[in-house]
């Protein structure tokens, strides 16, 4: 059975808190705790010799933490970066998802709705909650960072592939945006292609930051549908 769970590295220096988190996800059967640690030069030496899936990563750690070990920990293995913090500040936000972080997740989130943003990040897709998600948005359009959208960045997009990929960032996968879009799954990651290629990215994380950032996602515009034209 080891081959189909998910094997997770926890990055936590609360003894408290990691031996919760180690309780609850060890009570899940889809998942398999591979490695923990509890600085950022420990995490990058398990890392190294654990080959985690997903990593649980706590941004108060002594360094490297935050960005600069997301970064580090991509030179050592393939491991999706899961956020769970108590720092609920946007420029983090930004600055981790940014570093290649597939997630953003609040300490105090729900059980089930941690375990559903494992699965989610380990499928290859983006995990924010809707509340950070909406915050991040309504920031942008305020002007925060100032990061002014022009024409030219709007319309480098597609609205298929704004759409495709205002669904990966509420989490959908390929599959379950082309039965919302009415496409086949083949087109969904042609649209996904072509947005990488645009916004000069390689992966769904990357994409839906830039995109978010340059004011191309409309999280507020109807599920699943989109009013311009492919």
């Amino acid at each position: 059975m080891d081959g189909a769970q998910i094997r997770m590295m926890v990055v936590e220096d609360h003894p408290i808190v990691m031996e919760g988190v180690k309780a609850v996800l060890g009570r899940a059967p889809e998942i398999a705790i591979v490695a923990t640690a509890t600085t950022g030069t420990e995490a990058l030496a398990a890392a190294a010799e654990s080959d985690p899936a997903v990593v649980l990563l706590d941004l108060e750690i002594p360094p490297p933490a935050g960005a600069e070990l997301i970064h580090a920990l991509a030179a050592v293995c393939s491991a999706r970066v899961l956020i769970m913090t108590v720092i609920d500040d946007d420029d983090r936000l930004v600055e981790c998802m940014r570093a290649g972080a597939a997630g953003y997740l609040l300490k105090g989130t729900a059980i089930d709705e941690v375990l559903h943003a494992i699965k989610l990040v380990h499928q290859g897709e983006v995990s924010l909650t809707p509340a950070l998600t909406r915050r991040l948005v309504t920031r942008l359009a305020a002007g925060e960072p100032a990061k002014p959208e022009t024409p030219a960045e709007r319309l480098s997009l597609t609205a298929r592939e704004r759409e495709v990929l205002t669904h990966v960032m509420r989490g959908h996968t390929n599959r379950e945006i082309a039965s919302k879009m009415f496409l086949s799954p083949r087109t969904v990651k042609a649209h996904l292609a072509t947005a990488f290629e645009k916004l000069e990215v390689h992966d769904r994380t990357a994409a839906v930051s830039v995109a978010i950032a340059r004011g191309l996602i409309d999280i507020d515009g109807p599920d699943g549908r989109s009013t311009g034209t492919s």
